[in-house]
């Protein structure tokens, strides 16, 4: 997921923080990689060029664009936040829970993985984390 947001802007900072990212309340949303672009901060150029070039809207002031994409970057869904609106909380939820990745079968994948190790004799190796657990980070270092 793609936020668009003038991360200057408390009020926008604060929407992200609590309606799109906030994964204590939201499960769902660390199912996503996140990526955030401050267009508040569009002097150097380089994050206003970067949104052109996907097709990407720099969001007005007080409001938030979330692009989803899948895992080949093709756009999944789009929208934009006025984070002063009355419903823009709902909308965040129903846009999260409406581009979800698919879920994965894990004990379907650990199966697979262990027989073909097995057949070929080689080692599994396995990485249990989400995005985010601090102390998965820190062991990933």
């Amino acid at each position: 997921m793609v936020i668009l947001a003038d991360q200057s802007d408390e009020r926008c900072s604060t929407f992200v923080q609590e309606h799109i990212l906030a994964y204590t309340i939201h499960i769902q949303v660390s199912h996503y990689m996140q990526l955030r672009l401050d267009t508040g901060n569009l002097g150097n150029g380089a994050v206003k060029t970067f949104a052109a070039e996907q097709q990407w809207p720099i969001p007005a002031a007080g409001s938030v664009t979330a692009v989803t994409l899948d895992g080949s970057g093709k756009e999944l869904g789009r929208t934009t936040f006025d984070v002063a609106a009355d419903d823009a909380k709902d909308n965040a939820t129903a846009f999260v829970d409406a581009h979800l990745p698919p879920v994965v079968d894990a004990q379907k994948k650990w199966d697979e993985a262990f027989e073909l190790a097995s057949k070929t004799n080689r080692r599994v190796w396995v990485r249990i984390s989400q995005r985010y657990c601090g102390p998965c980070h820190l062991l990933n270092r």
